[in-house]
């Protein structure tokens, strides 16, 4: 029973036959049952002699190249060869500036715009059409833009003075302006209710005019939160100062726009000989100040301050929570669009 067993494991005869001594039946049974390819042929005595050596001597050589490779193979894992690698780059882990704008240019509730002394005079209340919110306004049945699910329009269908003409309805605008109560204070510095009502009456507000009184100059109505690493401490701390934001920029398309992190860039603490050594010009970024590159693009003129990610992982970085309402969002979204043009109205 053990024979039969190990013939059926090997797959033929385990002991020698008749007339074959131990080492005769050794090489029998390696070359007749055996499957790697090509040995066999070597003791296949139906072969010819050259064939044989022939393979014989294929099946040496590959023996041979299979050990190098295996020798090399191990050689490699046990000196630890690496086949690839991580390159890490040290960018300083600064981040970079973001611009944040409103998508509105203007607030639509200031309370310069509803002012009665306009609402009196046709002419002057098609100059500020254009600025009030959309729910005040009365439309004609020519009006064919589309229409929000309260049936309050959401943009005009051709040029804006056109459309001011023709279908919008003067008195029932007039009515609804008068009742609006949710009226804003947007009086900034010198650019206040009185000043608006003025230039709008001469004729000779500009764009600039407008952006500084109705726009979103002041960054805490766009930029409710914001947190960001101490750059000494690591610990997250409020960056809503004005030394982690540059100066307030006007843009015809989204009015104002107010940039974190601006000191991107310019060396700050770094050793320079002259002014040219502070990157991005000493007027627009930054001077030479007792051996010293001093960034001034932030909105505070001194002390700016760059931000880094000091810690790895999510939420280590700087996080804002920005206003998205859109209820004080006018009828059109940029001056290029408006009866307000570049220079004047």
């Amino acid at each position: 029973p053990a024979s039969s067993s190990s013939s059926t494991v090997w797959g033929g005869p385990v002991q020698p036959t008749q007339g074959q001594n131990l080492y005769e039946w050794i090489t029998a049974y390696f070359s007749g049952y055996t499957t790697s390819h090509g040995v066999n042929q070597s003791f296949d005595e139906s072969n010819g002699l050259c064939r044989r050596l022939f393979w014989a001597t294929l099946f040496g050589v590959s023996f041979v190249v299979l050990m190098i490779m295996l020798e090399s193979t191990f050689d490699d894992f046990w000196r630890a060869v690496l086949a690839t690698g991580v390159d890490v780059v040290d960018g300083d882990n600064i981040l970079p500036m973001v611009t944040l704008c409103n998508r509105a240019p203007v607030r639509c509730g200031c309370e310069a715009f509803y002012d009665d002394s306009l609402l009196a005079d046709d002419t002057l209340l098609e100059r500020v059409i254009p600025y009030v919110c959309k729910g005040q306004l009365g439309l004609t049945q020519d009006y064919k833009g589309a229409k929000d699910a309260d049936g309050l329009p959401i943009g005009y269908r051709d040029t804006l003075e056109r459309d001011i003409r023709t279908t919008v309805d003067k008195a029932e605008t007039k009515r609804r302006m008068a009742a609006f109560t949710d009226r804003l204070d947007c009086d900034n510095g010198p650019y206040t209710k009185e000043y608006i009502v003025k230039c709008i009456k001469a004729g000779t507000c500009t764009a600039l005019d407008i952006f500084s009184y109705a726009g979103y100059h002041d960054r805490k109505k766009i930029v409710r939160y914001c947190k960001a690493p101490d750059a000494e401490t690591g610990l997250s701390t409020s960056c809503a100062g004005d030394e982690y934001w540059g100066k307030v920029m006007w843009n015809d398309l989204y009015g104002a726009c107010h940039t974190f992190n601006p000191c991107v860039g310019v060396p700050i603490g770094d050793e320079c000989k002259k002014d040219s050594d502070c990157k991005g010009g000493v007027d627009a970024k930054g001077e030479c100040d007792e051996g010293e590159c001093i960034c001034k693009a932030c909105k505070a003129g001194k002390d700016c301050k760059v931000v880094s990610q000091l810690v790895p992982g999510k939420g280590k970085g700087a996080r804002f929570v920005v206003n998205a309402a859109a209820d004080q969002d006018p009828m059109f979204r940029s001056l290029r669009n408006s009866v307000f043009t570049a220079g004047g109205i």
